[in-house]
């Protein structure tokens, strides 16, 4: 998460090491095969959901993308949170 131009992987050392993450993302978000009925499969993929938003979610969070936007958001929130309880007045 802190890299900078000096230790960021470049070439052929970055395209492995993006390959090798897709593959740990992959391979965490599917399921494993079974060769159960299609009820266990269906209960496997629903109790498997929490988990898959889970990951989601904190991956979009980690985006450098909305990093910023997502700074923007927390602090309007803490402050409508301060503001509502009447803790700063504005």
């Amino acid at each position: 998460m802190l890299q900078s131009p000096d230790t960021r992987a470049t070439g052929r050392h970055a395209l492995e090491a993006r390959n090798r993450a897709r593959a740990r993302a992959k391979a965490v978000m599917t399921p494993p095969r079974s060769s159960g009925t299609a009820v266990a499969r269906l209960g496997g993929l629903l109790a498997a959901m929490p988990q898959r938003m889970i990951a989601t979610t904190s991956h979009l969070l980690r985006s450098p993308q909305l990093r910023g936007h997502l700074h923007i958001v927390c602090g309007a929130t803490a402050l409508l949170a301060l503001q509502s309880s009447a803790a700063v007045a504005f």
